[in-house]
């Protein structure tokens, strides 16, 4: 062991005991350095790889911190993301504009999941106009397709704005939504004016659509 001088200031050993160079130590629970059995004052220092000290202080010290900064992320996440995410769930707004960005988009994915499980409703401009079941989203899709290719119709997208009416009554919603249905049909820019109403249903997960059902103007060339 090689002595080392100077660290006896710090008031880390008794008086007159030197601090000393430890190899392959271990600490015992207060944080001392036990070597072949006899336990000694000693602070090591830990200058090679081979050398393993850890004491227990260090690690409930870093047990703690670490204990701490888990608190400190859940706290944050709570004050912040939480209200937020309840928010959107709890905004009946949100499906509609998740159904309509779909269609404008081409996320099927996104648009089906903006509908309530079971039984839902759909009543639309074209044939047959209404679809009812649990596959009601998908049979409306495959008709508009249909007759979107029967007719010429093409870039079909729908404009909402804020809605003119919205009715709550509690685990169910009324919204009147206005809308601009903006298509080319044999490739003339045409549009209807118009709106969208939907019946929505409260889950588990926020608030899912039920039913809706487009009333318009007849169609014409695009203003």
């Amino acid at each position: 062991m090689t002595p080392l001088r100077g660290l006896e200031s710090f008031g880390r050993y008794p008086a007159g005991e030197r601090a000393t160079r430890v190899r392959n130590t271990r600490f015992d629970s207060w944080g001392y350095c036990r070597e072949a059995g006899r336990a000694s004052r000693h602070w090591p220092l830990i200058t090679r790889p081979n050398i393993t000290c850890h004491t227990s202080r260090i690690h409930h010290l870093l047990t703690l911190e670490s204990l701490l900064h888990k608190i400190l992320v859940a706290f944050l996440f709570s004050i912040f993301l939480v209200p937020g995410a309840a928010a959107q769930a709890d905004d009946v707004t949100a499906p509609i504009h998740q159904f309509i960005d779909g269609f404008n988009t081409g996320n099927t994915k996104s648009a089906y999941a903006a509908y309530a499980a079971g039984n839902i409703s759909i009543t639309d401009e074209f044939a047959p106009h209404l679809w009812t079941g649990p596959d009601a989203a998908r049979a409306w899709a495959a008709d508009y397709d249909k007759h979107a290719k029967a007719t010429g119709v093409t870039d079909g997208t729908v404009k909402y704005g804020e809605p003119t009416r919205k009715q709550i009554e509690g685990n169910l919603a009324y919204v009147v939504v206005p809308t601009v249905y903006n298509y080319k049909e044999h490739g003339k820019p045409t549009q209807e004016e118009g709106q969208m109403t939907f019946v929505l249903r409260r889950a588990s997960k926020g608030w899912k659509i039920s039913s809706w059902t487009w009333t318009g103007v007849n169609p014409h060339p695009a203003k």
